[in-house]
């Protein structure tokens, strides 16, 4: 019964053991689970992870976002900007996105309009974690 009380007190992915050990071996095994202890501490503090089957969802085509955090202090000038959803992957938790800009164009020599720029045909690969849903 007390074992088991200590058992449903460690988290998933971690396993109580109860055995019998060298001097030296038991040395280990405490710095072990001194790491161990200070992992779970670290665990239970951070931020809960939100689960990509439930979020990829709301990514989906044709979907507006809001650019909210980059992996590069560079990057910072894209914060704010809004992109649009082209395609998302549950498994990777990535979305590939364009920028929500209209198609520009331009007058040719001949006199004709022409395609200026268009984008669309640029795509950049965002993190979910990196992007708000605009609605």
């Amino acid at each position: 019964m007390k074992g088991e009380s200590k058992a449903a007190l460690v988290p998933a992915g971690y396993v109580l053991v109860d055995v019998v050990l060298t001097t030296h071996q038991a040395f280990i095994v405490k710095k072990w689970a001194e790491a161990a202890r200070l992992k779970i501490e670290a665990d239970k503090s951070a931020r809960p992870r939100i689960d990509a089957r439930n979020e990829v969802s709301d990514f989906r085509p044709g979907v507006r976002c809001e650019i909210v955090s980059v992996h590069h202090p560079c990057f910072a000038k894209d914060i704010g900007k809004v992109v649009v959803v082209t395609k998302a992957s549950q498994d990777t938790r990535q979305v590939f996105a364009h920028d929500d800009k209209p198609v520009t164009y331009r007058v040719n020599r001949h006199g004709r309009r022409v395609i200026d720029s268009d984008p669309r045909c640029i795509e950049t690969v965002y993190g979910m974690d990196s992007l708000k849903v605009l609605g």
